[in-house]
């Protein structure tokens, strides 16, 4: 996770502001500065450890929640979490063969935030779009793949890029 953040940086490419850190001081500050964030483990799958944090929770509940997160996962990946439009939790995994987006899908989280089917959620046909298209392609290059799924989510400002499989599930 953390050199796909890098890598799609370097080339451009629309992601969440997302920072890397081992200091659960820095994470607070983080955390505290995007006002929603998530937490990510770098290296996992399926959603697993993947937690919601809010700038509002108190203080105590913050560092229970950062001491477990490190105790486990040692490092903090941090994203701001984007908001979902229409109200529906909800991303876009989209499947790339070498240079063409074979098929995509909508993840829908429901109630959940987490959209992985593996924590609940469902998944509905998602047509291709230019701008699907054109911002995994982008993204798996970016990566040097041959074969991805890229997650994407729509925000306000367009499509942004949540990560970059080398191995997704179908």
């Amino acid at each position: 996770k953390f050199l796909t953040s890098i890598f799609l940086e370097l080339n451009n490419i629309p992601q969440p502001e997302t920072v890397v850190t081992e200091s659960i001081n820095e994470a607070i500050v983080w955390i505290d500065k995007f006002e929603d964030a998530v937490l990510k483990p770098i290296f996992g799958c399926g959603g697993e450890g993947i937690i919601r944090v809010k700038k509002e929770l108190p203080i105590s509940t913050k560092l229970k929640i950062l001491n477990e997160f490190k105790e486990k996962y040692d490092t903090f990946y941090i994203q701001k979490f984007i908001k979902p439009l229409g109200g529906e939790y909800r991303d876009i995994r989209a499947f790339v063969v070498d240079d063409e987006v074979v098929a995509a899908m909508y993840r829908i989280g429901g109630e959940n935030w987490k959209n992985n089917v593996s924590q609940g959620g469902r998944v509905e046909e998602c047509e291709i779009t230019d701008e699907i298209e054109k911002l995994a392609l982008k993204a798996k290059n970016a990566i040097g793949l041959f074969y991805a799924g890229v997650d994407l989510i729509e925000s306000e400002n367009g499509l942004k890029v949540l990560e970059v499989n080398a191995t997704p599930s179908w």
